[in-house]
């Protein structure tokens, strides 16, 4: 159903091309060779070099300043302006708050990468951590400066590229940064009631409304870095038997504190956390399930856009926090690694029919972009093994069927930009594309989809006959063994299977 008047789909088209294109100056210009890698933006112009050569020095002050001070922060006493001051001049925070967001507002999700290598090249990841672990030994539950609050955030921003651009072959650089982002994460612990801090009772009130939105803005960033972090498969397990991080994940999307940001940012974790079977087994329980299809109620403070209405805006909001509690759901019911809660079955069923039959692809992809600005998906796959499922393709239930149409709807987002169809590419997950309408039922929502979906990929990458050997491969994962053992395993192990 399209809910637009007009006008306000051109209005969110100049919108979405605003934020793919530039978001702070002047388009990162890139041409051969490292040191002629151009970013230019307000203030400041030049080599992308010079701009983290002067974030690291900003950084390495505001390190040897804290170690130096450390025992007046400590203090239970309350801060003088004097020594107020002296915080503001020697963290210089303003000037660390534009060099970050310089660095990775640029644009598109492969500019935001090139920048964040660039950064990882330097080998100054270690002064992030040891500043972001000085930082957590600040209590916010007792007075602190919120300068430190601020610095605290933007290093939560310059993790968040960070932790997609590392390579796998060097993850013990997320290792080392994971208990920070963790702790950042945990600053306040969330239940379903409004926060209230033990010796701050008064946070949330409008005397404090500038602490309250740093609180708010950190926890949103360090959500993203475990966004970032849960689509390696090192972490997945771990994270999900963290019993504080868990109780923290459902505990937000129950409180209305929180604006929609954090609902999205918790379910997209979530499920990069489903993305491992080996994880089901924790998250499929009735009160997780429960309180996902109930999460898009909990939205209600939006952000207004120009020549929108707000009703639609809020409907936006809430499609997007559904849509990502529509694929968790997929995730659950198709693996099968654990038992689907039965007596939800039909809820369930009702939650993804009612999503799927009202949702514009088009506009919620766009509306995503808006809002989930320089985020990149790393892998394809999870998706793609999704749609193969045998289970939406050996009689499948309705359950399933809707399931699999949800796993469209996400490939057709997600492929609907250039840096994600190279991703799937990349992955050798193409022929695999072309091959899925052979496996679903002609006249049903999930072929019309995939047709539109191929349609989508073929007007930007021209599709050739797959390989003979991913055609064996395909009809083994849609009627056999899944997308995961035929890909993955040798020729000889799939022939025999």
């Amino acid at each position: 159903t399209n809910h637009t008047r007009p006008g306000r789909q051109a209005h969110l088209n100049r919108l979405y091309e605003h934020n793919t294109q530039v978001h702070m100056g002047n388009a990162l210009r890139r041409s051969q060779g490292r040191k002629q890698v151009r970013y230019a933006g307000p203030e400041t112009a030049g080599p992308v070099e010079e701009l983290i050569d002067r974030l690291v020095k900003a950084f390495r002050e505001a390190l040897q300043f804290l170690n130096a001070v450390q025992n007046q922060l400590q203090s239970r006493k309350a801060i003088s302006l004097q020594f107020s001051r002296q915080i503001s001049d020697m963290l210089r925070v303003r000037d660390i708050d534009k060099y970050v967001l310089q660095l990775i507002q640029v644009g598109t999700g492969d500019r935001v990468m090139t920048n964040a290598k660039l950064f990882l090249q330097t080998g100054e990841l270690k002064v992030v951590k040891e500043l972001h672990s000085l930082l957590l030994q600040q209590s916010w539950e007792k007075v602190c400066h919120i300068d430190l609050q601020y610095l605290e955030r933007a290093l939560l921003r310059l993790l968040w590229p960070l932790c997609s651009a590392i390579p796998k072959e060097q993850h013990h650089e997320v290792e080392n940064n994971l208990s920070n982002i963790v702790g950042s994460f945990l600053r306040v612990s969330i239940s379903s009631d409004p926060i209230a801090l033990p010796n701050n009772p008064n946070l949330s009130t409008t005397s404090n409304a500038d602490q309250f939105q740093v609180l708010v803005e950190v926890m949103i960033t360090a959500l993203g870095c475990l966004c970032s972090v849960t689509e390696n498969e090192e972490y997945q397990v771990r994270l999900v038997t963290n019993e504080k991080v868990m109780k923290q994940l459902v505990g937000c999307l129950q409180t209305p504190t929180f604006n929609h940001n954090l609902h999205i940012n918790v379910l997209c974790c979530i499920e990069n956390l489903l993305y491992n079977p080996s994880t089901h087994q924790h998250l499929c329980n009735p009160k997780i399930v429960r309180v996902v299809m109930n999460a898009s109620d909990q939205v209600s403070d939006t952000r207004q856009v120009e020549d929108m209405d707000p009703a639609l805006c809020l409907k936006l909001e809430r499609d997007l926090v559904k849509y990502f509690g529509c694929m968790m759901i997929a995730h659950m019911v198709l693996t099968r690694e654990a038992v689907f809660p039965e007596h939800l079955a039909a809820s369930a069923t009702l939650f993804l029919g009612d999503f799927l039959s009202g949702v514009d692809c088009n506009l919620l992809h766009k509306w995503m972009t808006v809002q989930v600005h320089g985020f990149m998906w790393q892998d394809i796959f999870p998706n793609m093994r999704l749609v193969y499922s045998p289970s939406c393709h050996i009689s499948p239930r309705p359950i399933d069927m809707l399931c699999l149409e949800a796993g469209l709807l996400a490939l057709q987002i997600i492929l609907g930009r250039d840096e994600e169809r190279q991703v799937l590419i990349k992955q050798g997950l193409l022929d695999y594309l072309t091959c899925l309408p052979w496996y679903i039922q002609e006249g049903c929502g999930a072929h019309r989809r995939v047709r539109t979906l191929l349609e989508m990929v073929s007007s930007h990458v021209p599709l050739q006959p797959p390989s003979l050997s991913n055609i064996v491969r395909a009809k083994l994962a849609a009627t056999h063994c899944g997308l995961k053992k035929a890909v993955y395993s040798d020729w000889y192990a799939v022939t025999s299977l």
